[in-house]
């Protein structure tokens, strides 16, 4: 996205801060960035479009921080935070005031699901391609990955709603004990 586009999702999300989304309009986007609702359209084909690739440039921001499963579970097993989780949620933080509006469900964004989904395909990618494997009586991968990605999901709402007030370091080594006691019962610590 470039300046225009960025202004344009950033008036989009401080006026959904205000009120739901499904009752902001282009016209108001367009008067809080600024611009002429031409420009508007020049850059996206609907609201629904801003809306559309600003969440998924927002979790990209976020899920592009984070490192392989395996990766992770080797600093997780060697006591580590994986630096991953901390760069994610150094990212998060930086754009807290858009991931509060975004993560909140009384706004309408798509973005909680939009961002589990992502971190769920892209853990699964890289779980797989990492070629780990699970104890023939666990869950499948695709079942791990996903509740994993759930529960990253709602853990990023907790915390930006409660004002990020925790570093994103302590927010990482819990998530570190999380994975580390999950992956004990899974019989792989």
């Amino acid at each position: 996205m470039g300046p225009v586009e960025q202004g344009l999702w950033a008036a989009c999300v401080a006026l959904a801060a205000e009120r739901p989304l499904r009752q902001v309009t282009v016209t108001a986007i367009c008067q809080r960035a600024c611009v002429h609702r031409a420009t508007f359209y020049r850059h996206f084909e609907s609201k629904e479009d801003l809306i559309e690739r600003g969440t998924a440039r927002l979790v990209f921001q976020l899920a592009s921080q984070l490192e392989s499963p395996e990766d992770t579970l080797v600093a997780v097993r060697a006591g580590r935070t994986p630096p991953g989780l901390v760069r994610m949620l150094a990212a998060a933080r930086m754009r807290r005031d858009q991931l509060v509006v975004a993560l909140d469900p009384a706004r309408g964004f798509p973005f909680r699901v939009a961002l589990e989904r992502a971190l769920a395909e892209l853990g699964l990618d890289r779980f797989q391609g990492a070629g780990l494997a699970l104890p023939a009586d666990a869950p499948p991968p695709a079942f791990v990955v996903k509740f994993v990605a759930a529960g990253a999901a709602e853990g990023l709402a907790w915390w930006v709603s409660a004002g990020s007030a925790h570093e994103p370091e302590q927010v990482a080594r819990w998530i570190s004990r999380l994975i580390a006691i999950g992956s004990a019962s899974a019989g792989r610590a």
